[in-house]
């Protein structure tokens, strides 16, 4: 990375938060590109203009192996499809993680037609409990040629009506 990345003025806990992003994005990208199995846990090396020990955003200290933060996982991430990207046919498979090993959730994708947003499919499913899966989920659907957005969010017992901790991701269909 280039130095200019880290010039913001940024207190402590929100540049921490900024390279632990940076981290999830470079191990994400990783797994979409079959280069690490989802589930391995890897660490990042992140250089700064091809050297290490750069103090990124005057607070962290960077150069050396950084895994992800268990503590900065969002409670729902959709890690497929990817925002903006365009499936080739209509079969499309939706997998994420959630926080909640084991706990319900909602999903709901709508159709998009300019700022209209339609409800075209939804449902529940649970997320695995399972130890090597734990909190994984996936669903597949066929869709028609069109713009789209998925929506998958946590569903409360107490409360099944209020969705939690939503995440969304827009794509397109040929």
């Amino acid at each position: 990375m280039s130095a200019d990345a880290f010039n913001s003025n940024l207190d402590p806990a929100m540049a921490e938060r900024a390279i632990q992003q940076l981290v999830y994005t470079a191990t994400a990208a990783a797994a979409s590109a079959g280069l690490v199995d989802s589930g391995q846990q890897i660490q990042v090396v992140v250089l700064v203009d091809g050297h290490t020990d750069y103090v990124a955003f005057n607070h962290v200290r960077l150069g050396s192996p950084t895994s992800r933060s268990v503590g900065m996982v969002a409670p729902v991430w959709i890690i497929d499809p990817q925002e903006g990207t365009t499936a080739a046919d209509g079969a499309v498979k939706i997998s994420g993680r959630s926080t909640a090993p084991g706990g319900k959730l909602r999903w709901e994708i709508l159709r998009v037609n300019g700022s209209v947003e339609t409800t075209y499919l939804n449902g529940t499913l649970t997320a695995a409990a399972e130890a090597d899966q734990s909190g994984a989920f996936s669903l597949s659907v066929n869709l028609g040629p069109g713009r789209y957005e998925v929506r998958v969010s946590q569903l409360e017992d107490s409360n099944p009506a209020e969705d939690l901790n939503v995440d969304t991701r827009g794509f397109t269909v040929k």
